[in-house]
């Protein structure tokens, strides 16, 4: 395993020449013929700013957006990581989110989507990614070993051939689930073809896979939104991911034909996305940004025209198991690219795994349309795993490029916390301070403020008087010293909101805007947990079913823990009422609905508990034993606050504990945790009723 010493010093890939930006940067992204440079080197400022003068130097100002900008910021350096671990001694990313058997770890904990980024990461220490990279640069991480190597990663996560299902079985509609698209390099514009000539023939409600391979046939790409809804490993991956973030995750899968074809524009997105590539080969294009605005926007751009871009700062061909990491705001365009494997050539030609087994590697394409492939290997039995079969594929004809987009951290700023939080702070501020209640001064949105009365504070300034022209009277003059009044109601009034700013400062309710954050992600996370089963349609089934549920109404265990390690509820206090919310009761079809893709926002209307005020204390010290017991997950019912309270004379605070603890189990909140002996003493128990 290829790591760096300290990952401040990491190997970098030799910057491109100063004729060969220019050309970079001019030619369209389709371009897929340049061969991807292999040297390396490390990228010192000197060199970083030759090649950003060079930028200047062929996009000199000529109304341009590029152009018009002499200063650019400073441009991301991207982070290199060779895998070279032999394929034993790789996890794959499905493995890392699957729950261990001993509990330790649970599905859609914070602890299983440390373990699925790290897989993608990996050989990068995560607290390295975090300390250098996040929101800094972007990250590729190159699977060098073997293709087999690539394989491991990301086996079972997701394919063509779980694409091709995923269409057959479920309705993906056209605009909404699925987009097809192409690149015009000629105009340099993206063309959407979800509607008609070009559109796909039979998609008037839904796509199918027929359809799928027409688009691809005729040189489209396509997008295909949320596929963890219908795809279990890759549910399992979003609900790990989600916990560990404390955000919304979501998923996009892209396939496009190869042989340099691009489906869309140069763009950004508002979110951090991890591209990892399936199958197939991409060349991947990414530029640095023009000004300040585009560093870590909060809203995605539109398309980019070639000589609009800044620096270029990566230019690099992913493979099969690549992960290349894009914080939010990376201009970014990507295009198919010809697999050496179609040439005939060996796709370990960075090395093997070390089992001298090279043979099931090698390519056994390149003998025209009629050759075999997958963009990584082909032939033999590796067609199954591949998933580009021939019924779905055209005989094999096509070998597309297939690669999943996992996005996190979307509108999670410091802003979009304040968003939330100052309209309740002023609520708050007027309700406390009289000043913030009094009216406006008469007359002094109509003298004083407003666009056209700043020019008049201006003109005071500059000495403005009689004779001048008016700013509110269009060629009218203002009397002798009017500006100089106005500019003094001005500054009083400025002086007035300062002051009122800053009690709705002091007012912010920081915590009941989290909550608030927090209880609508809940409500439209991903289901971590498989759905409960289904009541018996059976009437005796459906009698013991419902005696078990009063039997466990009627006794409350010792010994309780959180679901999901304590990411999978929330305790919020709503008025008089201590109020959970939860994401146990989501389904996985409503996953990020109105995420932006046309869909109405859905939320669980099961995932909200109403429970007594006095049980807030227990449910406080339940929910969040992860936080205030560092390697503890569990509590002992008996220790709950207020559950044995000699105090409570009339034992209102007990009832309430009691009624919210079983009503957290028989949501799945909280689950039960056996303890030592529990077991043993059932079967003995069981022994003697025989």
């Amino acid at each position: 395993m290829a790591t760096k010493a300290a990952p401040k010093t990491p190997r970098m890939r030799a910057p491109p020449t100063p004729a060969a930006t220019a050309a970079a940067t001019a030619l369209a992204c389709s371009s897929s013929d340049a061969d991807e440079s292999e040297s390396e080197s490390d990228l010192d400022q000197q060199q970083q700013q030759q090649l950003h003068d060079d930028h200047r130097r062929h996009h000199r100002p000529s109304g341009g957006c590029c152009g018009s900008h002499l200063a650019l910021p400073k441009q991301p350096v991207p982070f290199f990581v060779d895998d070279d671990r032999p394929a034993p001694q790789v996890q794959s990313v499905v493995e890392a989110a699957a729950a261990s058997s001993d509990g330790s770890t649970p599905p859609g904990s914070e602890a299983a989507g440390a373990a699925v980024l790290s897989a993608l990461l990996a050989p990068l220490p995560l607290r390295a990614f975090f300390d250098t990279c996040f929101e800094e640069r972007p990250v590729l991480v190159r699977r060098r070993a073997s293709s087999r190597q690539g394989r491991a990663v990301v086996e079972a996560l997701f394919s063509s051939a779980d694409l091709f299902d995923l269409l057959r079985d479920n309705d993906y509609p056209l605009g909404t689930g699925v987009d097809v698209v192409r690149f015009d390099p000629g105009a340099g514009v993206r063309r959407t073809l979800n509607a008609g000539a070009e559109a796909p023939s039979s998609a008037a409600s839904c796509v199918r896979p027929a359809d799928l391979r027409d688009a691809l046939l005729r040189g489209a790409s396509a997008r295909i939104l949320h596929p963890q809804r219908h795809h279990g490993p890759l549910r399992s991956v979003v609900a790990a991911l989600e916990g560990f973030w404390g955000c919304a995750v979501g998923s996009n899968a892209y396939i496009s034909p190869p042989l340099g074809h691009q489906g869309f524009a140069p763009h950004y997105d508002d979110v951090d996305v991890f591209i990892v590539q399936l199958c197939g080969r991409k060349r991947w294009r990414v530029f640095g940004p023009r000004t300040e605005d585009e560093v870590l926007p909060r809203w995605p751009s539109d398309d980019f025209k070639m000589e609009e871009l800044g620096p270029l700062v990566l230019d690099a061909v992913l493979r099969r198991g690549d992960v290349l990491y894009l914080p939010r705001g990376t201009v970014h365009c990507a295009a198919t690219v010809a697999d050496e494997r179609e040439r005939g050539e060996d796709d370990d030609d960075d090395g093997d795994d070390g089992d001298g087994d090279d043979e099931s590697d090698q390519g056994k394409g390149g003998e025209g349309k009629g050759g075999r492939g997958d963009g990584e290997r082909g032939g033999g039995s590796d067609e199954e795993d591949d998933g580009s079969t021939s019924s779905d594929l055209d005989g094999g004809a096509l070998l597309p490029s297939l690669h999943l987009t996992i996005s996190v951290c979307q509108r999670t700023t410091w802003a979009d916390l304040l968003a939330v939080a100052l309209p309740r702070a002023v609520e708050l501020a007027a309700a406390r301070n009289v000043e913030l209640r009094r009216s406006l001064p008469r007359g002094l949105l109509a003298t004083s403020l407003g666009v056209a009365r700043e020019d008049a504070a201006e003109r005071a300034a500059d000495g403005g008087g009689e004779g001048a022209s008016s700013p509110v009277v269009p060629g009218g003059t203002a009397p002798r010293g009017e500006y100089a009044h106005r500019a003094r109601n001005r500054e009083s009034a400025l002086e007035i909101i300062n002051q009122a700013a800053q009690a709705v400062v002091a007012a912010l309710p920081v915590d009941a805007a989290a909550d608030r954050i927090g209880a609508d992600f809940l409500l439209s996370r991903m289901r971590p947990t498989a759905p409960p089963p289904a009541p018996s349609t059976d009437g005796k089934a459906r009698e013991r079913q419902q005696k078990q549920k009063q039997k466990r109404k009627g006794s409350l265990p010792s010994l309780v823990r959180p679901a999901c390690g304590g990411t999978a509820a929330r305790l919020c206090v709503e008025g008089d009422s201590a109020v959970v919310y939860h994401c146990l009761a989501n389904e996985s079809e409503a996953h990020a609905a109105g995420a932006g893709d046309g869909e109405p926002a859905a939320h669980s209307a099961g995932g909200r508990i109403e429970l007594a005020l006095e049980a807030a204390p227990a449910l406080e010290l339940l929910l969040g034993v992860h936080s205030a017991r560092p390697g503890v997950d569990a509590v002992r019912v008996s220790d709950l606050p207020g559950f044995d309270d000699d105090d409570d004379d009339d034992g209102e605070t007990a009832s309430a504990v009691r009624e919210a603890l079983g009503a957290l189990l028989e949501a799945g909140v909280v689950v039960e945790v056996e303890e030592r002996g529990d077991k043993e003493r059932r079967r003995t128990k069981k022994k003697n009723k025989k």
